[in-house]
């Protein structure tokens, strides 16, 4: 939609509205930036030092015989956060499909599998393994992070056989046809795009908890352009006024735009820009702007964008604080700020008022490095000869050589002297010999505080602990994990999913064709009469409308696979030994699913297409082999004699063998394909 002319009443007042929410926002997301900065911190592995301790290090450097290193952080936070995030994006991406869905009602239960395959597609395509890594990664570091569910359609240029008519020269009719490669845009995706805001560049209401942010009055991220790239956007007719970001931003940093007249409408807009920091004025790129991508509700007719009087969410794009390029109304059918936000601690009564993962463990982490580097220092003053000597007996240019296998001389006021007299190294005692003990003791407790044993981290735990035991430990840390696995996906996994399935039922235009993997999920869809054309699945606007909802996840972590084929196995063991359970159970799909955590995922590739053999009863298999109308078939000569020999008898028979063994309890339908029909 048309933006009010450049540089009119209407078009500065938006403009001062935009500042003075993204002022206000960021005036507050400001206290939180010095707890970022130290996490940061916490995640090197080294520290910065200041002037006076890099002069001393140069100078042992350059002079000591063991210059030794800086002072360094020990990585405990990095190693126990990527353990967490990595269980956490398990819990997730390990789940099959990513995005289970479900219908409300039975007119959509075929829907739901349709935009199961499009939910896996879209967040495949915009690499949302990495996106989700990402705001895992803030959401346990900064305690607070955000990513944009935006709906985008791809295009690349690409040779298309074309039909192209040839003309009379005469008649200029059309007298023939022939198939030439014509280069033209051609869209290959439209879909979902899932993109991460870093938290730095966010600016939420902060008027409203951040539980709550969908109910704030806008919602804002920025990022960095380039001018040939908004020249493009331009020229498709996405953005208006970018010709007038050079100029204008030249004009702001030298304090000739945005005077009186913006500051008047709105008391607190570019306050941060015209008088509390002159340099972030000077730090604006005209050529590189920074683009603010702002949703935010209004009353359109008050900004010279319509005649609606009715509040509304509009989408405005500001580049460097200074020109408008771009605002429409909201293109997203789910009506809500297309954002997701999720917070370590949830804090429903404050704007960010809890701490984040690291915050917790930095204080320990700190003094497990300070414990490191105290040793480490000691050892290096230690290893640094401190040595008495008397210079009227011992040359002193000897005592100062650094040379290996080096000759100390004698003055001559010394010889005939007990050298030990003359040069004595002194005792050092090592006070932190127990620093390394103690900090791995201190490293335990973060590992107990933090809910990471090392059972979580794949290390083998010290001493003789039971397999019973580190499954007890693993499932406490898990127990803790699930619950903060289940806030994590009602915060942000959830709202993403029903935002990305608003988009598909309502911006979808075309037809995909998108693949389906595996056995099982060709099952799901031949479950709801979805026939895929071998393994790719047509999916037309039409089939993915309806009444839909994500399934949330329970927060457990998937099991190890060898684990759960272990239980499939023992489930076959049961259900086979009682044939009640048999009749219950589809023998066939259990066992497809106990190779398929094997990993073999072809196993009916391998299926026998030959007759089977009919498989009785076991308790008919008994009674027939009794009467002596069944035997093995392995030997039948065998079987005949020992019958003629009297070994048939219902003491000593193979049917009374298998009788016995049918009263016991038994399981002898494996023998069924092993008998055969007695003769004579």
């Amino acid at each position: 939609m048309p933006l009010p002319p450049y540089n009119s009443e209407p078009y500065r007042r938006l403009l001062a509205l935009c500042n003075d929410r993204i002022t206000l926002s960021d005036s507050e997301m400001s206290r939180r930036q010095k707890a970022w900065t130290e996490a940061d911190d916490a995640f090197q592995a080294y520290i910065d030092l200041p002037a006076s301790a890099q002069v001393r290090k140069r100078k042992a450097r350059d002079k000591a015989e063991y210059p030794g290193t800086a002072p360094f952080i020990v990585p405990k936070i990095a190693a126990m956060t990527v353990t967490m995030v990595s269980h956490m994006h398990g819990v997730f991406t390990r789940r099959s499909p990513v995005f289970e869905c479900e219908g409300l009602n039975p007119q959509s239960v075929k829907s739901a599998k349709a935009m199961e395959l499009m939910l896996d597609y879209h967040f495949a395509m915009t690499g949302g393994a990495v996106r989700l890594w990402e705001m895992l990664f803030g959401h346990f570091k900064y305690g607070f992070d955000a990513a944009a569910v935006l709906w985008e359609d791809r295009s690349r240029i690409m040779s298309v056989p074309t039909e192209m008519q040839i003309l009379d020269p005469l008649t200029g009719q059309p007298t023939s046809s022939r198939i030439e490669n014509v280069r033209a845009p051609v869209r290959y995706y439209q879909g979902n795009r899932i993109r991460h805001i870093d938290p730095w560049q966010c600016y939420p209401d902060p008027r409203v908890p951040i539980s709550n942010f969908q109910e704030g009055e806008f919602f804002a991220w920025s990022e960095r352009w380039t001018t040939t790239e908004l020249l493009a956007k331009m020229r498709d007719g996405f953005y208006e006024n970018v010709d007038f970001i050079v100029e204008a931003t030249k004009r702001f940093k030298s304090k000739a735009q945005f005077g009186g007249a913006l500051l008047k409408a709105f008391p607190r807009s570019n306050g941060r820009n015209v008088s509390k920091n002159a340099r972030w004025r000077d730090e604006l790129d005209p050529y590189n702007p920074t683009l603010y991508e702002i949703t935010i509700n209004i009353i359109p007719k008050d900004y010279g964008l319509s005649d609606s009087e009715d509040i509304e969410k509009w989408q405005v794009t500001m580049a460097n604080g200074v020109a408008l390029l771009r605002a429409d109304p909201l293109e997203y059918p789910h009506g809500q700020f297309p954002v997701v936000c999720s917070e370590y601690l949830p804090d429903g009564n404050s704007f960010l008022g809890g701490k984040s993962y690291v915050e917790f463990m930095e204080p320990l982490q700190a003094h497990v490095s300070w414990l490191v580097n105290s040793h480490v220092e000691n050892i290096r003053k230690a290893l640094n000869d401190v040595i008495i000597y008397n210079p009227a007996g011992i040359n002193s240019n000897d005592i100062e050589s650094t040379t290996p296998g080096k000759r100390i001389r004698i003055q001559p006021a010394g010889q005939g002297q007990d050298v030990r007299a003359l040069i004595q190294q002194l005792q050092v005692h090592d006070v932190t010999a127990q620093h390394i003990s103690e900090a791995a003791g201190v490293g335990d407790w973060m590992d107990r505080l933090g809910f990471a044993p090392a059972t979580l981290q794949g290390q083998v735990t010290k001493g003789r602990t039971t397999a019973r035991e580190i499954t007890a430990m693993s499932a406490g840390a898990t127990g803790i994990l699930q619950t903060l696995a289940v806030l994590f996906s009602e915060q942000a996994m959830i709202p993403m999913a029903d935002q990305m399935i608003a988009n598909i039922q309502g911006r979808s235009e075309i037809e995909q064709w998108v693949r389906v993997v595996g056995p099982a999920a060709l099952a799901r869809l031949a479950e709801v009469g979805l026939q895929p054309d071998g393994t790719l699945l047509n999916v037309k606007p039409e089939d993915i409308q309806g009444q839909i909802y994500y399934v949330p996840t329970d927060g457990t972590y998937p099991l190890d696979a060898q684990y759960r084929a272990q239980q499939f196995m023992q489930f076959m063991q049961v259900v086979g030994s009682n044939p009640q359970l048999m009749a219950l159970y589809d023998m066939l799909e259990v066992s497809r699913k106990f190779f398929e955590y094997l990993g073999i995922k072809n196993i009916d590739a391998f299926r026998n297409t030959a007759p089977q053999v009919q498989v009785q009863d076991p308790g008919q298999i008994a009674e027939q082999a009794r009467q002596g109308n069944l035997a093995p078939a392995s030997n039948p000569d065998a079987q005949r004699e020992a019958g003629l020999q009297g070994q048939g008898s219902p003491d000593g028979s193979v049917g009374a063998m298998l009788a016995q063994l049918a009263q016991q309890g038994g399981d002898i339908s494996g023998l069924a394909t092993g008998m055969a029909p007695r003769v004579g």
